[in-house]
């Protein structure tokens, strides 16, 4: 009797503590997509800094680095796996493509925008750059938020918090 209790103890034991990823697991999780989501808003932070300045070399150097930033971002979501963490993952996906898509559009055509020489420079231009930033900027706000939100309900469902 002893033997049998002692056998549905131990299966009661393995059965409690493997039933899934536990809160640190999804904590863990969390904090690798953050680390990826940090370093594409540095790289577009740092691409933004440079509108500022004008200087066309540096412009197009950081928006490389941001294409670069945004397939490292892609291979390391896609090795990224946890259970209910897909919408997460999704979101910061989501982000990350609309940046790569931008970096061959949207955001070239605004560094030629700004390359243009000040003498060249007219109103009409600096209204298209608007128009551009404009749109570029509440996409990726947009989808930024998505995955803030997304990571909140990550948090909720999952017993941790979300520090800023």
């Amino acid at each position: 009797m002893k033997k049998i209790t002692f056998i549905i103890m131990l299966l009661l034991t393995v059965t409690l503590t493997s039933c899934g990823p536990t809160r640190e697991d999804y904590v863990s999780f969390n904090d690798e997509l953050v680390s990826y989501q940090l370093e594409l808003i540095n790289a577009i932070n740092d691409l933004e800094a440079t509108f500022e300045e004008y200087k066309e070399e540096e412009m197009w150097v950081a928006l490389d680095n941001l294409n670069s930033a945004g397939k490292k971002c892609r291979a390391g979501i896609a090795d990224l796996n946890i259970e209910g963490g897909d919408e997460l993952k999704q979101s910061l996906t989501d982000l990350n493509d609309y940046i790569l898509h931008a970096t061959k559009n949207i955001l070239i055509d605004m560094v030629k925008n700004l390359s243009i020489p000040d003498d060249d420079y007219t109103d009409e231009d600096k209204a298209a750059y608007g128009l551009m930033y404009d749109e570029y900027d509440a996409k990726a706000r947009l989808l930024i938020q998505e995955f803030l939100d997304q990571q909140e309900v990550m948090a909720d469902a999952n017993n941790f918090y979300i520090e800023s």
